[in-house]
């Protein structure tokens, strides 16, 4: 949500005097920071692949309340399953979903936000390294394969 965005701002503020970049947000709003080039795209469930694939960083900023423990980690999942490295809050389900350092980066403060944005910026291979083994993990818990294995071993244990 735009609120959860926000509290990133000052971080993207520092962040683009020392890289460039461009913020790509899929979003119902649009939004601007100053100093910042921001491409605010519509979010659209025809084109959300298509719009996701224009992303080389996932974010998935959070602030510690009581509504973010009821949150998913829906976003998370959708950029580690196209094999978009993410950084993300370590709060709520984020640090059920990612594995720090390993497919994805899990931050606590401005300080971890910006040094992974540096080492995510800098390196292609670690984008790759990361986003590949998002994927793995998507595959390894979440997918249709696996999910069907378990839903049948639930069903067989309620037919006995």
């Amino acid at each position: 949500s735009r609120y959860y965005l926000e509290t990133i701002f000052p971080i993207l503020e520092k962040l683009i005097k020392i890289r460039k970049f461009r913020l790509i947000v899929i979003s119902d709003f649009n939004i601007s920071i100053s100093g910042i080039d921001v491409q605010s795209i519509k979010w659209k469930k025809e084109s959300e692949i298509e719009d996701l694939s224009k992303i080389d960083i996932g974010i998935y900023p959070l602030i510690k309340e009581e509504w973010v423990s009821g949150k998913s980690g829906l976003k998370a999942l959708q950029y580690m399953a196209m094999g978009i490295p993410v950084i993300a809050s370590n709060i709520g389900n984020s640090k059920n979903i990612i594995s720090n350092n390993i497919n994805g980066f899990l931050v606590n403060n401005d300080k971890e936000w910006l040094e992974s944005f540096i080492k995510l910026i800098d390196s292609q291979q670690l984008r790759k390294k990361l986003g590949l083994n998002g994927i793995k993990e998507i595959e390894k818990k979440y997918s249709i394969d696996v999910n069907s294995i378990k839903y049948l071993e639930i069903l067989n244990k309620c037919q006995k």
